[in-house]
């Protein structure tokens, strides 16, 4: 189900995003809902790498190692 909701921002801004978009063969509509699913999307990620982390919280590295230390090889 689409909704509409009202946004505000710099008249200019506005403008210039209506150019691009319409370059890109788009509506300023079509290139804020790619952008929303973006964001979303992109919140998820960050929510499982957060959980990723607590996982492997339990693992320590030992001591902090100089420069010539990491790159030995």
């Amino acid at each position: 189900m689409i909704k509409n909701i009202t946004l505000s921002a710099d008249g200019r801004l506005i403008s210039q995003a209506r150019l691009k978009a319409n370059c890109e063969n788009k509506s300023l509509n079509v290139v804020f809902r790619d952008w929303l699913n973006r964001y979303v999307l992109g919140k998820r990620e960050c929510g499982s790498y957060k959980n990723l982390m607590k996982k492997m919280s339990h693992i320590q590295a030992g001591d902090h190692f100089n420069r010539d230390e990491l790159n030995e090889r």
